[in-house]
């Protein structure tokens, strides 16, 4: 089976992108894969010479089976370029993982990645694939070495033509879902207590494309596999990210896969556990995001 295409999103941040590329390079699959890479235009005079050793640098990449790198004239912004991107590619390959320029892999994502858009394209209660792990209670009598989490991450993700083409990126029944409570709390208990806050500041024009990719998730009563020990780490948190500033708390912990494995248990019949949920879901608890809030507005 062919290996699924890799998207990359770059826009500035030259440090990051060097990074992140250089770990999918030492993917163990990179030279079976195809490279696509987006570059977001340059807002200003300033950004385009910002640009121009990020350019340079994207002109250099060798290592993959292909590397196609698409410049944009114009400034689109993270997410109508995400959109675009992902459409073009998947459009022709059926599936695709998709990364943005501050998230570095392990030498196994794409043998994670791959086995998985393989294992779970004939499962329509998939929306996506996850390689963003957070540290979560694992059952002793669970053996598989993923999840399924009512909540997808975009720290590496992939996901199947038809899967991407389902979303409403309008949502058109916001003005519906917006007034119904029992739905809102459901929403909020299938995926953390931020849900429906960060959607509400996605419709009054805050972007996000992945909270809307989230609550089509939802609607469609779909999850994401996750994995216990992440594929990847964001090495982003700086004034030039577009969503992930600086921050000196972190209330995210996860465990990096050293192992170097390259086959995965992923059973076919995947379900979601309850005791898995409750513990991922701490995360975006209402008590944890306020501690994180004072902890780095008291800069501790």
């Amino acid at each position: 089976m062919e290996k699924a295409p890799i998207i990359l999103f770059a826009y500035i941040r030259l440090d990051t992108l060097q990074k992140t590329v250089l770990a999918l390079q030492n993917n163990y699959l990179a030279t079976q894969s195809d490279l696509f890479v987006f570059v977001d235009g340059p807002k200003n005079e300033e950004q385009k010479q910002k640009q121009k050793p990020l350019i340079e640098f994207l002109q250099s990449i060798d290592g993959f089976k292909s590397v196609h790198i698409e410049y944009s004239e114009v400034n689109k912004g993270l997410d109508p370029s995400i959109i675009a991107g992902v459409s073009s590619v998947i459009d022709k390959y059926g599936r695709a993982i998709v990364l943005e320029d501050d998230i570095v892999t392990t030498p196994n994502f794409l043998d994670y990645m791959n086995q998985a858009l393989k294992t779970y394209e004939s499962n329509k209660k998939v929306m996506s694939v996850s390689g963003f792990g957070l540290e979560v209670l694992k059952p002793k009598d669970y053996i598989a070495d993923v999840y399924l989490f009512g909540r997808s991450t975009s720290w590496g993700w992939g996901t199947w033509k038809d899967r991407w083409d389902s979303v409403d990126w309008n949502i058109s029944d916001w003005n519906q879902f917006k007034t119904d409570k029992k739905e809102i709390q459901r929403f909020k208990e299938t995926g953390g207590s931020d849900m429906f806050s960060m959607l509400e500041s996605c419709m009054d024009g805050g972007g996000m494309w992945d909270i809307r990719f989230c609550y089509n998730m939802f609607k469609q009563n779909r999850s994401s596999v996750i994995p216990f020990l992440s594929k990847v780490e964001n090495v982003g948190f700086n004034e030039l990210a577009t969503h992930c500033k600086t921050v000196k708390y972190n209330r995210f912990k996860y465990i990096l896969d050293t192992t170097k494995k390259r086959t995965f248990n992923m059973p076919d019949n995947l379900r979601l556990n309850q005791t898995i949920v409750k513990s991922r879901l701490k995360y975006q608890s209402l008590a944890l995001r306020i501690y994180s809030k004072i902890r780095n507005l008291l800069n501790i």
